[in-house]
């Protein structure tokens, strides 16, 4: 793929070509959407309910969000000139300043994959402070420098990930992914009503252990009860399921037992592009 080309107002163009008026509200106050997600096996597979999510997003924040601007399955085949698959990029402006919002502008590009995490997963070795009342945490945000920075300042360390902690001690995420772990045999994730994003490969997860016959909870999760998980992993769109092998002092060998039994279950599912509608 051509990364000087992107897929914006129903046609691919030049990167050079996407105009974003300098009284957009992206400009003013960072306000705007994302979604980052991936293809699987050439094909966008969670492409619809990443959709979903920015448009429920977008009601919630007040932002114009119009359906017929979303690139579909053709949109991203077109974008591809190789046969690898890429990361996914699609970012929606928070409109004119000048006109309540309205003159959005959607556009997609694409990139390679992430680098594969070294080792046999990810650690996790510190934690961001953030509060439980932040509407904005629930949303994938332009927003998003505070998170960046962690995650930047984590990976200078050696580290992958950065655990979200409110004063309470609880953990809801990662500053890029979603937290799930095994107690006892039942698959677990932080409870929704916290500053947690809901997301897109955390409810595949879910969906694919409760199809297992495999008990699913969502409940507050203390930093210490993930410590004393007996797998934990994270996930998210563009990575897929990553295990977890060290929460601060906490470590694990490796992929656990049912961490495994669930990617090799959903891998397969996602490459056949089912979950396109």
């Amino acid at each position: 793929m051509d990364r000087s080309l992107i897929w914006c107002h129903g046609r691919l163009m030049a990167a050079d070509e996407l105009r974003i008026r300098s009284l957009d509200r992206a400009f003013e106050h960072g306000l705007g959407l994302f979604e980052s997600l991936r293809t699987w096996n050439g094909r966008p597979s969670l492409l619809e309910r990443h959709r979903a999510r920015m448009q429920a997003s977008a009601q919630v924040l007040g932002l114009e969000f119009d359906d017929a601007q979303w690139p579909d399955e053709h949109a991203v085949i077109a974008m591809f000139t190789g046969s690898h698959d890429r990361r996914l990029r699609i970012t929606l402006s928070g409109g004119l300043s000048d006109a309540n919002g309205r003159g959005a502008t959607l556009w997609m590009t694409a990139s390679p994959l992430p680098t594969p995490l070294k080792g046999s997963g990810a650690i996790a070795a510190s934690t961001l402070d953030v509060v439980a009342s932040d509407l904005l945490a629930r949303h994938k945000t332009l927003n998003y420098w505070r998170m960046r920075l962690a995650h930047q300042r984590a990976l200078e360390q050696g580290h992958d990930e950065v655990l979200c902690v409110t004063p309470d001690r609880l953990v809801h995420q990662g500053t890029r992914t979603n937290i799930v772990y095994v107690e006892s045999g039942s698959i677990i994730t932080p409870a929704d009503d916290g500053p947690v994003l809901p997301g897109i490969m955390r409810e595949v997860v879910m969906e694919h252990a409760r199809r297992l016959g495999l008990t699913t909870r969502r409940e507050p999760t203390p930093l210490e009860r993930l410590q004393d998980a007996d797998e934990a992993f994270l996930t998210s769109s563009v990575r897929g399921i990553v295990p977890l092998i060290q929460v601060i002092d906490r470590r694990w060998p490796g992929p656990g037992e049912l961490t495994r039994l669930l990617w090799n279950t959903i891998l397969p599912w996602l490459e056949t592009g089912k979950d396109i509608t």
